[in-house]
């Protein structure tokens, strides 16, 4: 059985990652590529959205060591919904 701490720290950190991407890409591909980038645009788009995945799963890390499981779980809930709505816009937009 996994203890509840483990569990809610897992969550966080795995429901960091896809909005930390989304926010990376999001942000990269709107202030930082140059639009006469051409068919670079969409490689400097996609290292920017990995940067901002590794970016929030630091800051995850940071979360973990410091809060208790008790602060850990509210936080982890919101992102866990956020990251499912952002993964279903994803879905939504690229079909």
């Amino acid at each position: 059985m996994i203890e509840p701490s483990r569990l809610w720290a897992g969550v966080l950190l795995l429901a960091s990652l896809p909005i930390g991407f989304i926010a990376g890409g999001w942000i990269g591909g709107l202030w930082l590529v140059p639009a006469d980038a051409g068919l670079a645009g969409g490689a400097m788009v996609f290292w920017y959205a990995l940067l901002g995945a590794i970016v929030s799963l630091f800051i995850s890390i940071v979360i973990v060591k410091r809060y208790s499981p008790r602060q850990i779980k509210p936080l982890a809930l919101v992102l866990l919904v956020l990251a499912l709505v952002g993964l279903s816009w994803l879905v939504f937009m690229l079909q």
